[in-house]
């Protein structure tokens, strides 16, 4: 102590620690932007000297945070001179100096009174009660990436950039084959051929032999290809590569090579050619040919033979003319006139029909799978350095002299709040902050009294607590996240929360502060 005798109890009172566990908080003034919520917490407590008199006048002290709650160095300290107000303090902690990230690990605050020895015990820091929940994300979360302990999982895209095992499943079984696609048209009969020209005009010749017989239709299309025989049974399985000999413990050397693919197993045997289509019609027989040329005419008969000259009578009357002789026998016929040119070839059959299916053919066995390469050797395990010696424990220093125990007390309001006495503690509440927003009533609590916004029990405990009821919708220290506060109406069955900005206006504000007693 120093020579005044000074020794102090410490209240932490609405430690109001506006950040989430495991976020950084950053150094700010205690009253922020209007968008901002204050990134510090505060610390409170009464100071009396030996006499048991509150301090006042200003005195400096040293805020310390510590990893253990007792020896070890401080992780964090900050200083300041603190106003007293009839032993009555309360300090903005994070104010000139960022506080360390509070992810969760305990941690420990010390105090110091100018050249006084830090007071012991060191208080441990712990939630407010609101804040547990930050422990674990509800809700939608718009982090810049992700990272599990140093190395990172998905990137400022959001694509996946961490370890990619077990994200990619096994390759399916091949498909089915698609189906057979349709038959083609079939092609456009060609045109009939020319007819010849006709034989010269003759005798009626000889009935004409018969026309050749039509041309042979065309071949029926060939019939559809027979159904897909069953699959091969599978071929043996190659043998598995042998394992590589484990390298020694160190990086992981790059994967070996795949193996090459095994080779394909022969081609499954041709299916059998399906019958062939029964023969066209026979076509038409063509036209008769025009008839032969007509034969020359025979020659003429010679003439037959004069009669004897009757006796000289009388100069008769001239007698009738006597008859024509017969007409000579007919010549031989002419020879027969050549054959008219063949007729057309008569109109090609119908085609016949698409006959069956012939069976599919076997499916080739498949080819062995190739040997997997050998597995990359593990590269070398870089050697540790040695261990530096550790320095000798310092001798425990001498347990100074007990102090004497301090009166009991009550805590007394700050003017102008009205006291609530909660057994372990004094809660001094005053509820006259106009319609503002939440920074704007925080900030009248503090100018006013060195005091917040009351917490979500505080306002419970002072109008709930014997039956009463909200005289309206009140704002609470309660964060939200992304510059959101929460506000409430209503109590027991009836209580209803509203979650909106801190800069949102025309909501009440009571201010709290609250120290514990000691009887």
């Amino acid at each position: 102590m120093n020579a005044q005798g000074i020794s102090m109890k410490l209240a932490r009172i609405l430690t109001t620690m506006v950040a989430v566990a495991a976020l950084a908080i950053t150094a700010g003034s205690a009253h922020a932007g209007q968008d901002d919520v204050p990134a510090l917490f505060t610390q409170t407590g009464r100071l009396f000297d030996d006499n048991q008199q509150p301090v006042v006048g200003t005195r400096t002290m040293v805020f310390a945070l510590y990893a253990t709650p007792n020896g070890g160095t401080a992780v964090w300290t900050e200083s300041h001179a603190v106003a007293l107000d009839d032993g009555y303090f309360i300090v903005g902690l994070g104010d000139t100096t960022s506080l360390p990230q509070l992810d969760g690990t305990p941690l420990y605050l010390g105090i110091k009174i100018e050249a006084d020895p830090e007071m012991t015990p060191r208080e441990e820091l712990v939630s407010v009660p609101y804040a547990l929940m930050a422990g674990d994300v509800i809700g939608d979360i718009h982090p810049g990436t992700v990272s599990i302990g140093t190395m990172q999982v998905i990137d400022s895209e959001g694509r996946w950039v961490g370890d990619p095992t077990g994200l990619i499943g096994p390759a399916g079984p091949a498909g089915p084959a698609g189906p057979a696609g349709p038959a083609g048209a079939i092609g456009a009969t060609g045109p009939a051929g020319a007819i010849g020209p006709a034989g010269a005009v003759g005798a009626a010749g000889a009935v004409g032999a018969a026309g050749p017989a039509g041309a042979v239709g065309a071949r029926g299309l060939t019939g559809l290809t027979g159904a897909t025989g069953p699959a091969g049974a599978d071929g043996p399985r190659g043998l598995m590569g042998l394992t590589g000999p484990a390298g020694p413990a160190g990086l992981t050397g790059s994967t070996g090579a795949t193996g090459p693919a095994g080779a394909d197993g022969p081609r499954g045997l041709m299916g059998l050619t399906g019958p062939a289509g029964p023969a066209g019609l026979t076509g038409s027989t063509g036209a008769t040919g025009p008839a032969g040329a007509m034969g020359a005419v025979g020659a003429t008969g010679p003439v037959g033979a004069a009669g004897p000259a009757g006796a000289r009578g009388l100069t008769g009357l001239t007698g009738n003319t006597g008859n024509t002789g017969n007409t000579g026998a007919t010549g031989p016929a002419g020879p027969v006139g050549n054959t008219g040119a063949t007729g057309a070839v008569g109109p090609a059959g119908a085609v016949g029909a698409v006959g069956p299916a012939g069976p599919a053919g076997l499916t080739g066995l498949t080819g062995n799978t190739g040997a997997t390469g050998p597995a990359g050797l593990t590269g070398n395990t870089g050697l540790t350095g040695n261990t530096g010696l550790t320095g000798n424990t310092g001798n425990t220093g001498a347990t100074g002299p007990r102090g004497p125990a301090g009166p009991t007390s009550i805590a007394r309001c700050p003017t102008g709040m009205t006291p609530i006495d909660t057994v372990n503690s004094v809660l001094c509440w005053y509820a006259d902050v106009r319609p503002a927003a939440w920074n704007n009533a925080d900030t009248t609590c503090w100018n006013n009294f060195r005091a917040s916004v009351c917490t979500l029990s505080q306002i419970r405990t002072i109008y709930c607590r014997a039956g009463g009821q909200l005289p309206s919708l009140l704002w609470t220290s309660h964060p939200s996240g992304s510059g959101s506060v929460m506000a409430m109406r209503g109590c027991g069955a009836n209580e209803t929360f509203v979650t909106t900005a801190n800069n949102t206006d025309g909501i009440y504000g009571t201010c709290c502060a609250e120290w514990p007693t000691y009887r």
